[in-house]
C-alpha cells in the first residue's frame, strides 16, 4: 500500500507552510500529503473513513502503487523501483522514527501526467 509523509515533513507538499492551507489541500491531510494527486488516486489512507467499500479502496491503492512503481527509476538505490523509500525523520518534539514516503527519484509530473488521463477515461 503506497505511504505518504506527513505534509510538515513532505518535501513535495505545496501548503505545508500555511495551515489554512493545508486544511483544506486536495492532495493531502495534515496526516499525509500525497500531492499532486487527490485522495482516490492515490490510495489514501482516509479513504476508509469516505465510507468507500474495502475492495474499491485495495484496488485504488493497487493502482496508486502501480502508478507511482511505473513513474520510479528502477536504478534507484533507494527504493529500487518501488516508489517509496524510508525516510529518518526528526519529529517537532526531537524525537526520530523512520516514515515511508514518495521516493527523491518519482517523477511527479508524470504520475500527475498519468492520473489525469486515467480521469478522462
Amino acid at each position: 500500500m503506497p505511504s505518504y509523509l506527513p505534509s510538515f515533513i513532505s518535501e513535495n507538499c505545496q501548503c505545508a507552510h500555511n495551515l489554512m492551507k493545508a486544511v483544506a489541500c486536495f492532495t493531502g491531510h495534515l496526516a499525509e500529503c500525497h500531492f499532486p494527486l487527490d485522495c482516490r488516486a492515490a490510495g489514501c489512507g482516509h479513504l476508509d473513513d469516505y465510507g468507500i467499500p474495502p475492495e474499491e479502496v485495495q484496488e485504488l491503492r493497487d493502482a496508486a502503487d502501480r502508478l507511482f512503481r511505473s513513474a520510479a527509476d528502477s536504478r534507484c538505490t533507494h527504493c529500487t523501483g518501488r516508489g517509496f523509500r524510508s525516510y529518518v525523520i526528526t519529529f517537532p518534539t526531537g524525537d526520530q522514527g523512520v516514515l515511508d514516503g514518495i521516493c527523491q527519484c518519482v517523477d511527479l509530473a508524470e504520475v500527475a501526467k498519468v492520473a489525469e488521463e486515467v480521469k478522462e477515461v
